[in-house]
């Protein structure tokens, strides 16, 4: 059966992984599963360090096993991909290209609480 969300919230259709509602003007996100607050940390630490240098929303809180963030608008990625005119999928599949190009040319240590030791910011499952 379903969960039934308070009147305010809209659950997002794209959050996989774990629950991704809109709460008023802020995203919420309840991490599911093993590790998910070693995970929820993971995130708050990249959005806090690369908001600003990369496009990405602005953490806004945190408990351990959820997270606040200002709500981006705009069209999911993966819904312009289903368009039916390709030049839009062109466009999104360029744009994430240049994106991908530019957060492995961010200074890892200017991202603190990231885990791992490589010389690159790197995103799990980077997509549209």
């Amino acid at each position: 059966m379903g969960e039934t969300l308070p009147a305010d919230e809209t659950r997002l259709p794209h959050g996989y992984t774990n629950a991704t509602d809109r709460v008023r003007e802020m995203v919420h996100k309840s991490y599911r599963g093993p590790d998910s607050q070693v995970r929820r940390a993971v995130e708050y630490a990249a959005l806090s360090g690369l908001h600003g240098q990369f496009p990405v929303p602005k953490p806004l809180s945190w408990k351990p096993e959820e997270l606040y963030a200002a709500e981006v608008i705009g069209r999911h990625g993966q819904e312009v991909l289903d368009d039916p005119l390709p030049e839009r999928a062109a466009t999104v599949l360029r744009t994430c290209g240049r994106l991908r190009r530019q957060l492995s040319e961010i200074e890892p240590a200017t991202v603190p609480g990231l885990p791992g030791t490589a010389g690159v910011v790197v995103h799990g499952d980077f997509g549209p």
